[in-house]
């Protein structure tokens, strides 16, 4: 099967936008700042922080580190992978 350059350019300008437009839903807001300050949580979240709220373990612990995030709603973070 073939695709013309124009519908997959298509198809990536579309995907970029949608990215941009999720990035902005995806920030932290004072609210959520608020949040987690008053409930003595800090960011960057570690290893050994994330273990106190993820009932898993390593090797099935798939975080490593918490950047951000809305209580109930969203995070975002960082799984080191080496190969």
């Amino acid at each position: 099967m073939t695709q013309n350059s124009d519908s997959s350019n298509s198809g990536l300008a579309t995907s970029l936008e949608t990215t941009s437009t999720e990035q902005k839903q995806w920030q932290m807001t004072a609210e959520d700042e608020h949040f987690l300050s008053t409930n003595s949580v800090t960011l960057p979240m570690g290893f050994e922080q994330i273990k106190r709220y993820l009932p898993h373990r390593y090797p099935f612990m798939l975080v490593d580190r918490v950047t951000g995030c809305s209580p109930n709603s969203w995070i975002t973070g960082y799984k080191n992978v080496n190969h």
